[in-house]
């Protein structure tokens, strides 16, 4: 791992429920939690005081059932938070998101889910500071009978705050994805921006996506918008590749890759991206 993160950072070993992380000083830029163990019933808080930028790298390695996360960021503050989660393909998880954003703060999620019998992530986010944005991008890349659902909750309650919600899913075999997204602009909300977009890719005939977008817009002036779209790997591009030499495995993968590359690109630090990219999780366990 530190060939790979070059920048300061912080191993935490998660083993034991209501731990509460106060990140205050600028030291640790990067910090990689390890959720090593089975964990039901698990709650942790973690706070970022004001002006700051951190990285958060959860890693997701365990069955984790009715886990709680509770991020606070405080005021003029950056947190970039990432979930990589691939446990064993009968393993479960379930995990409960609380966040609070201050004034002028940024919260960033990224959510990857790459194995699990059943996955379920769900976001609560209050928009109630002015200036607090929230934005979040999602991978799910699953095989076999895979499950996995986002819901995700997103409330503006205070002027010129921002949310921007993206999924891609690229599901394989049996696997299934549900993305519903609620979003709610409250009349105080004035030049809120609230966006939700999903793209999915299905593999294979058996695969199968759900998707409910939702926005609720109680005030006139602001920025909002949904989209959504589905579909199989495109048939002439997969010819025009095979008619320059490349496999048809090959040709679907590179299509695969591109089609991810867009989450990836949105990763700013670039050996974080390259961490991630780059991830097994033979490495941990």
């Amino acid at each position: 791992m530190k060939n790979l993160i070059k920048n300061d950072f912080t191993f935490i070993d998660i083993i034991k429920d209501n731990q509460e992380i106060i990140i205050e000083n600028k030291d640790n830029n990067t910090i990689i939690l390890l959720n090593k163990i089975i964990c039901k019933n698990f709650s942790l808080k973690i706070i970022i005081k004001k002006n700051l930028n951190i990285n958060i790298i959860d890693l997701f390695l365990e069955e984790n059932l009715n886990n709680k996360r509770e991020f606070v960021v405080n005021e003029s503050s950056k947190l970039d938070y990432y979930k990589i989660q691939n446990l064993d393909e009968n393993k479960s998880s379930d995990i409960f998101y609380k966040n609070t954003i201050k004034r002028n703060a940024f919260l960033n999620m990224y959510v990857f889910e790459f194995s699990s019998l059943t996955s379920v992530n769900e976001v609560s986010t209050i928009l109630d500071y002015q200036n607090s944005s929230f934005s979040m991008n999602i991978l799910v890349n699953i095989k076999n009978k895979s499950f996995v659902e986002n819901i995700i909750h997103t409330i503006h309650q205070n002027e010129n705050t921002k949310s921007n919600i993206k999924i891609k899913h690229i599901l394989k075999d049996k696997s299934k994805s549900s993305f519903k997204p609620l979003s709610i602009v409250q009349n105080k909300a004035i030049n809120a921006q609230a966006y939700q977009y999903s793209k999915a890719i299905l593999c294979n005939d058996g695969a199968n996506v759900l998707v409910e977008p939702h926005l609720e817009i109680l005030v006139d002036e602001l920025k909002a918008a949904h989209g959504s779209s589905i579909g199989f790997l495109d048939k002439n591009a997969l010819y025009y590749l095979q008619s320059r030499g490349i496999s048809l495995i090959q040709a679907k993968e590179l299509l695969l890759k591109a089609f991810e590359n867009e989450i990836y690109d949105s990763i700013s630090n670039k050996n974080i991206k390259e961490f991630i990219k780059n991830f097994k999780r033979s490495r941990y366990v």
